[in-house]
């Protein structure tokens, strides 16, 4: 008997006439629908699958489940499922799933904002949880997420406090939550984001320089 049973599996849709993918259970001699997407969720072919996390704990006895797929009005409608698994979802577990900021670019500065997203993968909400990075292998920098988030849920958290980035050169990030009893640690972290802060734009015929007024500052209007 599993104690927090949910239903996972893999999606992917790809195409302006999209259509919709349903999952249903039977339970009480009818069906119900759990799950429903509708439309393009891949806008192009590498983008990654995408997973569906379904809550089957108000289920109690044995039941049936099905995925049905209702193609667009289209042949722009490429739908695919796999990997299922009905399994036991811990109660505690959460960890870094992006460090959307800072990012690779030309002149970064000594204030770069250090933004990372963390979700709960767990069956548990958890309003507390303490969120570090470290740069290049050092001293971790702690703060803590102090916002409710329910079962699957994402958020946004960025560090108060900024960092210098204005060498030119590599810097390696690291985040990772620090949550009490987690259960699955080995999805706690987000390891080797390469941020790149470049001196120079190099072209073709060996010069320095960039004199394209389309660019955003700061690529306009410089050379040497």
């Amino acid at each position: 008997v599993l104690a927090n049973p949910y239903f996972e599996f893999f999606y992917y849709m790809y195409g302006l006439e999209s259509g919709t993918i349903n999952v249903d259970i039977y339970s009480g001699g009818i069906w119900n629908n759990l799950f429903t997407i509708s439309g393009e969720q891949q806008t192009n072919e590498t983008l990654p699958w995408l997973s569906a996390d379904i809550d089957l704990g108000a289920y109690s006895v044995v039941v049936q489940l099905r995925i049905r797929g209702l193609v667009g009005n289209g042949i722009l409608s490429d739908m695919a499922i796999d990997d299922f698994s009905i399994y036991d979802k811990p109660e505690i577990n959460a960890g870094v799933i992006a460090i959307t900021s800072p990012n690779s670019g030309f002149l970064l500065s000594d204030t770069e904002s250090v933004t990372i997203v963390v979700q709960n993968f767990g069956a548990l909400a958890q309003d507390t949880i303490s969120v570090s990075y470290r740069i290049n292998g050092g001293s971790p920098v702690t703060d803590t997420i102090y916002s409710l988030l329910a079962t699957g849920d994402t958020m946004s958290f960025t560090y108060p406090a900024t960092v210098d980035l204005s060498v030119f050169g590599n810097y390696v990030f690291d985040a990772w939550t620090n949550l009490p009893g987690d259960q699955v640690p080995s999805n706690d972290s987000l390891l080797n984001k390469l941020v790149i802060n470049d001196s120079t734009v190099t072209l073709g015929d060996g010069l320095l320089y960039n004199t394209n007024t389309t660019y955003p500052a700061p690529y306009g209007n410089w050379y040497t």
